[in-house]
């Protein structure tokens, strides 16, 4: 009986250090080995101890003078030291003891203890790479992200993908570029991602590397060696992303290359996505047509920084936030002015992403653009983006920040402004600059003004406005901030898209049906953004998603709109896909230059659209092609419901 209490006994310290383990250290960074180092550790040593002094004091024969307890003390310091050197001196034990069965209990589960503790410290000092990938064998998440190389960006995004999900697999491919900083892979470990550790490029991509990724030639794709490669296995039945984010744009490519040309012979069964960083927009056509073709499922997607900082500033200061709007009819009846001050390639891109997202029926949309050397880049603009330059009302100025000129300017604008967006190529002169605006626009006017500011790293300029201040200053393009799931991914924005693209499809003849993959880039980011404008339109007509929802069918969606706010939000729409494909780089093609007779409405390759006009206009080219182009714009609003009802749009 006593047998069974001492088991009892024992199972409920094991169950109490099980519970200890999940409750206080699985979740940490290396949350295991800190469970071994200050709680399983002190408790064998503890342990150890008073096993071996019961052992040694109450088996023997010398009585309990105080020599006899200190000699037996010793010896038992020294015996539970052996324990984790894989010995022990049971057989120093007196017999009497050893025929005791619930000392024998004890004295296993403490040198079980031990040895599993020298066990685990061997393990993690010498098999790091075997734990590695064992834990990716074990791991059954349903989507996988690989990064190859860290920064602060890799590290930014890899953190918010565990929080978002943190079951996701998330591996860091280590010492691949000679460049990066290995003091941040400790970083890395905070999040709870896995590393592989990789002494080169070669040896990363290597088959005999069971855990390396994506190395398969020819004479390796039989499915027994494919078995080997746990990771490529997860790769090709599981959806994942592969992350090239150095700040060399080079690299990124070279190696995204190399990676693309081993996939060649595979087949995925769910979608492996390539995200690629560059420099700049400019070059992304070039940068497209130098990597292999994507196959099915095979995506690749090409960003920069500046696009991503200007993504979410429109996601965090929307204009149909800050206009004023007329609900009933589905109008603004307020205009949106911009000032961008810095025209570098965030301010290029900014510039762009609020006039994709700034255009309302009954508003206009007026930029004031300045920079020491516009005329330069003005230029470059006017080449790249035509439409944009010929359709909206655009004001490029060449001033020094700082100068007379420069607050001249400002003055001059001040009362229509509604956003100042500083991007200046430097933190603290960007925020110098978005101080002196704060001081010289509140002497000036009463009207609510924000000031957005570049910062790259902000945690010194976390208080720049305090909230009884009319003209605050907000930063935006933080690393943290912008090299998110949401942004960089787009994950559940893109899956919207392509479930719209779908739900379009539907509505056609199965002979007109494409894939998403079918799409081009240009036909992918006008879904896209469509998506996205959805949140827009619905604040035009004060409407919630909750408020769509519970409307019983899409004729109470439609009689609740009207037809003044119908007509408006359709307009709108068309508004909107023109400055979509203007911010593309895409300009209008003139009825009079299209071949007498011919059905074809645009040009790819010199991106030219028929299309590309006011609203009004819009039905003359309708007739040229014999399509009511009108019936496109309606009918994205009308669907707003449907995307909305069953569950497309969240």
């Amino acid at each position: 009986m006593k047998n069974y209490e001492t088991l009892l006994q024992m199972a409920i310290c094991i169950i109490l250090l099980i519970y200890c383990y999940f409750k206080f250290f699985y979740r940490r960074s290396n949350g295991f080995m800190q469970f071994v180092k200050y709680i399983l550790l002190p408790l064998t040593v503890i342990g150890g101890w008073t096993i071996y002094f019961i052992g040694y004091h109450f088996g023997s024969q010398g009585g309990t003078s105080l020599h006899n307890i200190v000699t037996h003390a010793l010896e038992a310091v020294f015996s539970a030291g052996r324990l984790f050197v894989l010995g022990n001196d049971l057989i120093e034990v007196p017999s009497s003891m050893k025929d005791n069965p619930v000392y024998l209990l004890w004295f296993s589960l403490v040198g079980s203890s031990a040895v599993f503790i020298s066990v685990s410290i061997l393990i993690n000092l010498f098999g790091k790479r075997l734990i590695t990938r064992v834990k990716i064998w074990l791991n059954n998440s349903e989507e996988n992200h690989i990064f190859f190389g860290v920064n602060e960006a890799s590290i930014a995004l890899a953190n918010d993908l565990l929080k978002t999900n943190a079951s996701s697999l998330v591996i860091f491919i280590k010492k691949i570029d000679k460049n990066e900083d290995t003091t941040l892979y400790h970083a890395v470990e905070e999040t709870g991602a896995l590393i592989i550790n990789r002494e080169s490029v070669i040896e990363s991509l290597k088959l005999e590397k069971e855990e390396g990724i994506l190395h398969v030639k020819k004479e390796f794709s039989s499915p027994e060696n494919l078995k080997k490669l746990r990771l490529i296995r997860k790769v090709i039945r599981c959806k994942s992303h592969m992350y090239f984010l150095s700040s060399n744009e080079e690299w990124n490519m070279n190696m995204a290359r190399s990676v693309l040309d081993e996939t060649e012979i595979l087949t995925f069964h769910q979608p492996l996505t390539f995200h690629i960083r560059t420099d700049g927009a400019d070059l992304e056509e070039i940068l497209y047509e130098s990597l292999p073709a994507p196959t099915a499922n095979l995506h690749i997607k090409l960003f920069n920084q500046s696009g991503i900082a200007a993504s979410q500033l429109v996601a965090r200061y929307n204009p149909a936030d800050w206009i004023a709007k007329d609900t009933a009819k589905g109008v603004a009846t307020s205009d949106f002015s911009v000032m961008i001050i810095g025209f570098d390639q965030t301010g290029n891109a900014v510039l762009r992403k609020l006039i994709e997202y700034g255009q309302f029926t009954g508003s206009q949309f007026r930029a004031v653009i300045t920079d020491q050397f516009m005329q330069e880049k003005k230029g470059r603009f006017e080449h790249n983006y035509p439409g944009l330059v010929s359709n909206y009302s655009l004001d490029f100025e060449e001033t020094k920040v700082g100068s007379t000129g420069f607050f001249e300017l400002v003055s001059q604008h001040t009362d229509e402004l509604d956003y100042i967006v500083v991007t200046l190529g430097n933190d603290a002169l960007n925020v110098r600059t978005a101080v002196d605006l704060q001081q010289f626009i509140t002497r000036r006017t009463n009207r609510k003004v924000k000031i957005i500011v570049r910062v790259s790293n902000n945690e010194n300029y976390r208080h720049l406005s305090s909230p009884s201040q009319t003209v605050k200053i907000d930063v935006f393009g933080r690393t943290c901030d912008i090299f998110t799931e949401d942004i960089v991914v787009r994950g559940k924005l893109e899956a919207m898209a392509t479930r719209i693209h779908d739900y379009y499809n539907s509505q056609k003849p199965a002979s007109m049906h494409r894939s998403w993959d079918e799409l081009t880039r240009i036909e992918q980011a006008t879904n896209t953004s469509a998506a996205d404008h959805i949140y827009i339109k619905l604040t035009l007509c004060g409407l919630t998603i909750e408020d769509v929802r519970k409307m019983e069918d899409e004729m109470q969606f439609e009689q609740f709109l009207g037809n003044e706010r119908f007509d408006n939000l359709a307009k709108g729409e068309h508004l909107h896909w023109n400055a979509v494909l203007f911010t593309n780089g895409w300009d209008k093609w003139d009825l009079a230059k299209i071949p007498v007779g011919s059905s074809i409405h645009k040009e790819n390759t010199l991106k030219l659209h028929a299309c590309l006009v006011n609203w009004e206009d819009l039905q003359i080219v309708g007739k040229r092609f014999g399509e009511n182009y009108w019936l496109h714009d309606y009918n994205t609003i009308r669907n707003i419901y449907k995307l909305i009802k069953e569950g497309i749009y969240l």
